[in-house]
């Protein structure tokens, strides 16, 4: 019981201070666009260390929000993110999707895995977490 308590104040903490960046941002920065990943997900019995790997550890939410100049400039993009927005995403891609938001095309940009482009394809049975140690699809909540 005490860790879910732990786990709930560290959620609400994170959704204040992340609230207050936000507001900061839009108010001060000209913020354009915004991506929040947690860095892991929590085994309420486990915590979230490699030892006991469960898959609720690799259970984390991604975010992306566009300012409305931002959607203007690049409809075909935040449609692109909109599109595949029910695909399989890994933080493992984080990469390659940041390029694409950012219009920061490079040599190791994959379109395949850059959710703003249209190419964006990761098949159930490619996708892995944990630097490619576990297929998501052997995770137990997919088979619900």
């Amino acid at each position: 019981k005490a860790n879910v308590v732990k786990y709930d104040t560290s959620v609400k903490y994170t959704d204040e201070n992340m609230g207050r960046i936000f507001d900061y941002a839009e108010k001060n920065l000209n913020l354009k666009a915004l991506i929040y990943t947690s860095d892991h997900g929590e085994d309420m019995a486990n915590g979230h260390g490699e030892g006991g790997f469960t898959f609720a550890m690799v259970h984390t939410p991604v975010f992306f929000w566009f300012s409305q100049e931002y959607r203007k400039d690049y409809p075909q993009l935040v449609s692109n993110v909109e599109k595949h927005k029910d695909n399989f995403f890994t933080n493992d891609l984080m990469f390659d999707s940041l390029s694409g938001i950012l219009l920061a095309g490079n040599n190791y940009q994959q379109a395949q895995y850059d959710i703003t482009d249209d190419k964006y394809s990761l098949p159930a049975d490619k996708a892995l977490t944990v630097h490619g140690k576990h297929k998501v699809m052997e995770d137990p909540a997919l088979k619900k």
